[in-house]
């Protein structure tokens, strides 16, 4: 509304930012978790498929210098699941927090949008108080004009 000014749109633009910054933070986060839970499937399906392979080469008749290496193979893909999985463990409670402060920007935002709404309905009825006692007094100067040119 013209002439309408919020004297916290300074803080309420200010909570606002904050409440998307931590948005963008929570879905980062998100995008990391899931990234880790792909390379743990991919990890997993490269483990079966070293398991085909040294099997194929069993049948084959390979030689024990080549089969020595799938055991390090999977200790070492296992090794790099547990710490996806832990970096998942921890990026769950930092997302945790981040939903938290969230929440609280949140309702911040809102306490401070109802404040603003409010305040503009203010200012809209005294704005129209004002139009109606400007009307009603050119009203009543009309009469009295009228009144007295007769």
């Amino acid at each position: 509304m013209k002439g309408f000014k919020f004297r916290l749109d300074a803080i309420l633009k200010l909570k606002k930012m904050h409440e998307d910054k931590l948005k963008m933070e929570v879905g980062k986060i998100q995008v990391k978790i899931q990234d880790n839970k792909r390379q743990i499937q991919e990890d997993f399906r490269d483990i079966e498929m070293a398991y085909d392979v040294q099997s194929e080469e069993l049948k084959n008749g390979a030689r024990g210098e080549n089969l020595a290496f799938y055991p390090y193979f999977e200790q070492g893909k296992k090794a790099k699941i547990a710490y996806f999985e832990e970096q998942n463990t921890l990026l769950e409670k930092q997302k945790e927090g981040l939903l938290v402060q969230l929440a609280q920007a949140r309702s911040t935002v809102k306490v401070y949008t109802e404040m603003k709404e409010k305040e503009k309905e203010k200012y809209k009825k005294s704005i129209s108080k004002k139009k109606q006692e400007i009307l009603e007094e050119q009203v009543l100067s009309w009469n009295y004009q009228r009144k007295k040119s007769c």
